[in-house]
């Protein structure tokens, strides 16, 4: 990929991590195709498992002054959420090179100081992307079918929801988001545009936006021998396989639905026809996952950042099998799809933007365990129909969902935003 800027540009992303979680992956990803294409980039992340002088970590460490207790205090006393990471606002110093845009993707998770945004936003243009709801909610990452945050948020149903809070700060938290976010100059950016279109009854209503969808690796998630990749995974050959790629405890994966719908299934299926559930992201030492009549064909596999081992796992896999309560637009979905899995996944959030129903794979209602048991109950006994879905993703990603043209979106949309810029600079 060749830089489409007229001149290379100095970017700087600010995220979580620099690995693990899907915002995580885009970033990294992003970071290796611009310096790749001669940008100079770099990114700033509370939790740096690979750091280099390219990535740093935004430095919290405690400062025993009396503000900084007090906000640490409020904070776990009244659920005010990240007001109290002194890292945000020394950005400037961790970076003196300086940069042209900065794009920030998750700013929660107990790293970022939203009360930073404005003055970063006076040095340079600030492109948020959205990966889930929280920028416009009072606490938690994705609302389901809660509406509060429509109106202010306040009287949280449900404060354990991630990102979790200890008291009821939610209206506090929203009205400063759009207090903050109202006094920065952003731009932004979702993956689907289930996401953008909320934003319309949100606090960040009528802020410039583009649809940028996620991409990923197609030269390393390809379609490959189904044999070849379960010898190396040491899994059998023959039996029908299922996969899940997530953590398993997460509330918004929703593995419960998959247990019982798998249940579901074996109580239909002969012994010889009940496959092996395959779980990526879990210890079978997680005491907290209740597996249940199926645990026995269930084989767990920790998290790992090898996207070659990663790939492995969905060219050995029938059926990709995707229960999820909240999503935005799963990389997991992309990855099965352009290594020739069919796809079994809840519909909700942009999901329907990746899968199209009955030609890259099946998509059943949330919670539904019952018409997920069906769904891949039809794949599994007709595998004929599941590899022709399977080939169908693959087409799909190639046209729609490649890592390259991700970046190059994005690098137009940076010039988008510092011509206007400019033109706004010289009008004042």
């Amino acid at each position: 990929m060749t830089a489409i800027s007229s001149h290379p540009l100095r970017i700087l992303q600010v995220n979580t991590a620099d690995i693990q979680g899907g915002a995580a992956k885009v970033a990294r990803t992003l970071h290796s195709l611009y310096l790749d294409s001669g940008h100079d980039a770099y990114m700033a992340v509370g939790i740096a498992r690979q750091p280099d002088g390219r990535i740093r970590t935004l430095d919290n460490r405690r400062k025993n002054s009396p503000t900084w207790l007090a906000r640490g205090v409020l904070q776990r006393t009244f659920g005010w959420q990240d007001i109290s990471y002194p890292g945000s606002h020394r950005l400037p110093a961790l970076f003196p090179e300086g940069w042209d845009i900065l794009h920030a993707h998750n700013l929660h998770c107990f790293y970022f100081d939203l009360g930073a945004l404005p003055a970063l936003a006076r040095r340079a243009p600030v492109v948020l992307t959205m990966h889930d709801m929280w920028a416009i909610t009072g606490h938690c990452a994705h609302a389901m079918e809660c509406t509060r945050w429509r109106t202010g948020c306040g009287h949280c149903p449900d404060l354990e929801r991630y990102q979790p809070i200890r008291a009821d700060g939610t209206r506090f938290n929203w009205q400063r988001k759009k207090r903050l976010f109202a006094a920065s100059d952003l731009w932004i950016t979702a993956p689907a545009q289930w996401l953008l279109d909320l934003l319309d009854d949100s606090l960040l209503a009528g802020r410039p936006q583009k649809l940028i969808p996620n991409g990923i690796n197609t030269r390393i998630f390809h379609p490959a021998s189904r044999e070849e990749a379960r010898r190396q995974l040491g899994l059998p050959l023959e039996e029908p396989t299922l996969l899940f790629v997530a953590d398993p405890t997460s509330v918004y994966k929703d593995f419960d639905t998959l247990r019982r719908a798998v249940d579901r299934l074996f109580q239909t299926l002969p012994a010889r026809q009940r496959p092996t559930l395959l779980v990526l992201g879990a210890s079978r030492e997680n005491q907290a996952i209740d597996w249940g009549t199926v645990g026995e064909y269930i084989r767990t596999f920790p998290f790992t950042p090898d996207e070659n081992r990663v790939a492995l796992y969905y060219q050995a896999a029938d059926v990709l099998a995707h229960a999820a309560r909240a999503e935005v637009l799963p990389l997991a979905i992309l990855e099965a799809m352009a290594c020739g899995c069919a796809v079994v996944a809840s519909d909700v959030g942009g999901v329907g933007e990746e899968v199209v129903p009955g030609e890259t794979g099946l998509l059943v209602p949330s919670g539904n365990a019952e018409a997920m048991a069906n769904a891949l109950r039809a794949l599994l006994t007709d595998p004929d129909r599941a590899v022709q879905m399977g080939r169908a993703g693959r087409v799909r990603v190639e046209a729609h969902f490649d890592q390259r043209d991700m970046a190059a979106a994005y690098l137009r949309f940076y010039d988008e935003v510092l011509e206007t810029a400019r033109s706004h600079k010289e009008k004042a």
